[in-house]
């Protein structure tokens, strides 16, 4: 196999956006949804009005690579005005390498420390916690530094922190049950992937890795179909998070894996006008972060 080396970079303008709709009220955040995804290179958020069924607002802000995230944080939640608003609820999707799946039937929190310090050791002031995942009869255990949480709880009143991969690793569960076929689904959250694959309703493989080259990435994804002896003539890989049909990462998995698109979720009445153009696919992990019942 042989693919290029170069770093996954797209352009600048492509991969960073903000958009909010003229229906955003700031009087009536209060009973607005509020999503947040934070990786080290990013942050991305989502505003939902449960009452209007309206995504209202989203946003894809890259942090200074030369500046320390916890500082590149804490700038775009007090420089971006709808971030500063109260709102009813917020949900954050850590995007880490630092999460691993085990079946539910043996979980219980007194082996949580010791799962994620066999899998990771055990990193400094670091939070360690699970998700419940309901369809897959698992726990993902996962952990992330303290300042995140206590950054955003000077910010907001109350905050449910879940790795970013659990609420779409239970939501393509829930929609493949009673389907035998197979599902390979990769979600990017730069420089993150995750992948899972389902068959027969269950989860096969599951895991979130980093990566920086195309190489990397398109090695991981064929190390999934050798695994399980898919064939990727005829194998669908389904695609979601940090990539747009121009992109060196979609011609460079296309090469390799003949059946490949972007998955559709959300149906054009459910975002405000002015979002209706977006690449749904984009912020695929945030609308489920913000549906998730973990």
């Amino acid at each position: 196999m042989e693919t290029g080396n170069s770093a996954i970079n797209t352009d600048k303008d492509s991969n960073e956006f903000q958009r909010i709709d003229s229906s955003f009220d700031a009087d009536l955040s209060y009973r607005y949804l509020l999503g947040l995804i934070i990786s080290n290179e990013a942050l991305k958020a989502i505003v939902y009005d449960p009452e209007n069924s309206s995504f209202l607002a989203t946003l894809h802000a890259k942090f200074d690579p030369e500046k320390e995230t916890s500082i590149e944080l804490e700038k775009c939640l007090n420089s971006i005005p709808w971030l500063k608003q109260s709102y009813k609820d917020v949900k954050v999707g850590i995007a880490n390498d630092y999460a691993t799946l085990i079946p539910e039937s043996v979980y219980n929190s007194e082996i949580l420390e010791e799962v994620f310090q066999l899998n990771f050791g055990k990193p400094e002031n670091w939070e360690v916690t699970s998700d419940k995942l309901l369809n897959a009869e698992a726990r993902q255990i996962f952990g992330f530094p303290n300042w995140i949480r206590n950054t955003l709880e000077k910010q907001f009143e109350t905050v449910s922190i879940y790795h970013c991969s659990s609420p779409v690793f239970e939501f393509l569960l829930g929609r493949q049950q009673g389907n035998p076929d197979t599902n390979v689904h990769l979600d990017l959250n730069l420089p993150y992937l995750s992948i899972c694959v389902i068959k027969d309703g269950k989860i096969q493989l599951a895991n979130t890795l980093k990566f920086t080259t195309l190489s990397e990435l398109v090695y991981q994804v064929l190390y999934a179909f050798k695994k399980l002896a898919l064939n990727p003539e005829e194998t669908m890989l389904c695609l979601s998070g940090d990539v747009r049909h121009a992109d060196a990462a979609f011609n460079e998995l296309y090469r390799f894996v003949r059946h490949v698109e972007f998955i559709q979720d959300e149906n054009e009445s459910q975002w405000a006008e002015s979002l209706r153009s977006l690449d749904k696919h984009n912020v695929f992990n945030l609308t489920r972060l913000l549906r998730c019942e973990l």
